[in-house]
């Protein structure tokens, strides 16, 4: 993923994880998620995109999908 992004929640029932980026991401996408620490990468899938305030500025919340 381009840029930062703040993890908020990590569902590993569901293998997903829920973010929020300053870039917008089309649905379907796959991407790198570089999570650190432990320093691991994983593969995932947009599956859900929308644009949300935050601190008065536009925010992404990303829904991602781990790819086995």
């Amino acid at each position: 993923i381009a840029g930062d992004v703040v993890v908020e929640e990590h569902d590993a029932e569901q293998k997903e994880f829920w973010v929020v980026s300053s870039e917008p991401i089309r649905r379907e996408e796959r991407l790198t998620l570089d999570l650190a620490p432990p320093g691991e990468s994983l593969t995932v899938r947009v599956v859900e995109s929308k644009p949300v305030m935050m601190d008065g500025m536009v925010r992404h919340r990303l829904r991602l999908a781990i790819v086995d």
